[in-house]
């Protein structure tokens, strides 16, 4: 079954932080998956909702983070966008 998924990126500049986000928001746990890089799954459903990447400019200058690493087939090109001013950008995808 396909199903609309509506990602939504948020970039915090001052922190250098960056927030992939799942459809609506909702009550979340995270895991870290990669240094500073942490997966945000549903507490009732276990379900991915998002992604919160801490110094991601710094890791991309560096060569240390991947966007290929992360379980959401998230290019780094949307992330590089986010992160260069394109804030609150959303992408639909079908899955």
């Amino acid at each position: 079954m396909r199903k609309n998924k509506q990602v939504k990126f948020d970039y915090d500049n001052k922190h250098d932080v960056l927030y992939i986000s799942i459809n609506e928001p909702r009550p979340s746990y995270s895991e870290e998956i990669l240094p500073d890089v942490y997966l945000r799954r549903g507490f009732d459903t276990d379900e991915i909702t998002g992604v919160t990447i801490i110094n991601i400019k710094h890791q991309l200058e560096i060569g240390l983070f991947s966007a290929a690493k992360l379980p959401l087939g998230i290019s780094e090109q949307l992330i590089m966008e986010a992160i260069q001013g394109n804030n609150d950008r959303t992408l639909k995808e079908k899955h």
